[in-house]
């Protein structure tokens, strides 16, 4: 990641670090995966990012952040499948911002 900020690659950068959230999570390291999803989101303002970013907060129990997360996701990328398909209840989509929400790492 430090390499990617040093060539002014944010976007990788930022995918970097919600990956690494991501295996936080599932390594049983929520605070961390937290932190790593909010520090990733707020690097770049990029659709994959953000998603990444709003699933490891899920597990990591914010359902509040995740679910801020893909409200700002359907309101930056209202036409995109992707966003469309992850959507939160507000919005009358199914809700991954509960039901990824974990106690322990992941089975799959």
């Amino acid at each position: 990641m430090d390499s990617a900020l040093h060539h002014n690659a944010k976007e990788a950068a930022a995918a970097y670090q919600a990956e690494a959230a991501l295996r936080e999570v599932e390594s049983g390291y929520r605070e961390q995966a937290r932190a790593e999803a909010e520090a990733a989101a707020k690097l770049a303002k990029d659709r994959d990012v953000w998603v990444i970013a709003a699933l490891a907060l899920a597990r990591a129990g914010d359902t509040a952040g995740a679910e801020k997360l893909a409200a700002e996701l359907d309101k930056t990328f209202p036409l995109d499948t992707l966003v469309r398909g992850i959507g939160c209840p507000r919005s009358g989509r199914r809700s991954p911002c509960k039901a990824k929400t974990r106690t322990g790492p992941s089975n799959y």
